[in-house]
């Protein structure tokens, strides 16, 4: 007899009970439910990238959007085809050309 799906389980312990909170003072879940009893932690959720009033990093750094968005430069030469970088790599020897 072939095995179907409805008759697959998994393996004896592989699956633990799921933890029961907030069901009442009694248990060792109860009242605070793990989160304390006062603070930031206990009230609803933290937004994701929140660092407790600081900028965040996604607005400290700057944007970089569409396709001139790298200020590039060409570094200065006698060879036939100039090298060209980004503006972060060069110093005095480049001369921009955007």
């Amino acid at each position: 007899m072939p095995t179907k799906v409805h008759d697959l389980k998994p393996a004896p312990g592989s699956k633990p009970k799921k933890q029961r909170v907030a069901r009442g003072i009694g248990g060792r879940r109860g009242k605070t439910a793990g989160t304390g009893t006062k603070g930031q932690g206990t009230r609803d959720t933290i937004k994701p990238g929140f660092e407790g009033g600081q900028t965040p990093l996604t607005r400290r750094t700057p944007s970089a959007s569409g396709r001139y968005s790298i200020k590039w430069a060409t570094r200065v030469s006698s060879t036939a085809s100039p090298q060209r970088r980004p503006l972060s790599y060069c110093s005095r020897w480049c001369v921009s050309s955007a």
